[in-house]
């Protein structure tokens, strides 16, 4: 891709497939909207792709990250690469291969798309795993957003459009 962009003046854009939570089918289509936009002499890509494909955390998130300082930093599989890329340590991410099976059953659990995300299971997962952080995806199910704002040893430090981070009580 970097050769092609050299090549083409820096006009090549690169769509990224490795997420697993994105369709091929649906990658495909999402190059050709933004091969459309670049065609048509858009500088960027339309608003719709620049939500779906948000590429890295906002400023004031990474604010309430460095604040809450977190060693052990929950975060979901799209998440995961985000927080890299700001400088933490994910619990998983997209590569879901590094990773073992309890890992990602668990990191399913505090994301509310497994079907034992229940109370008593995300219970076992923060024990397991003694999480100083959890950094929640609004676009996930809303269990675990609502448990922790129920929790009094739990509280909410940032509440964005895309994530909720929740921190443990001093």
């Amino acid at each position: 891709a970097m050769m092609l962009a050299r090549e083409f003046n820096g006009r090549v854009r690169v769509v990224n497939n490795q997420r697993i939570s994105v369709t091929q089918r649906q990658s495909a289509l999402d190059a050709l909207a933004l091969a459309a936009a670049l065609a048509a002499g858009a500088c960027f890509a339309p608003a719709a792709l620049h939500n779906r494909f948000y590429r890295v955390f906002p400023p004031e998130l990474v604010d309430a990250l460095e604040q809450a300082d977190p060693q052990r930093l929950y975060t979901s599989f799209n998440a995961g690469g985000m927080a890299i890329q700001a400088g933490f340590r994910s619990f998983v991410d997209s590569r879901a291969q590094l990773f073992t099976p309890e890992m990602l059953v668990d990191a399913q659990i505090l994301a509310g798309t497994r079907r034992q995300s229940a109370t008593w299971s995300i219970d076992q997962v923060l024990t397991r795993w003694q999480f100083d952080a959890v950094l929640l995806a609004k676009y996930d199910a809303e269990l675990p957003a609502s448990y922790f704002a129920k929790r009094s040893d739990w509280r909410m430090v940032y509440d964005g459009a895309w994530y909720t981070l929740f921190v443990p009580q001093t």
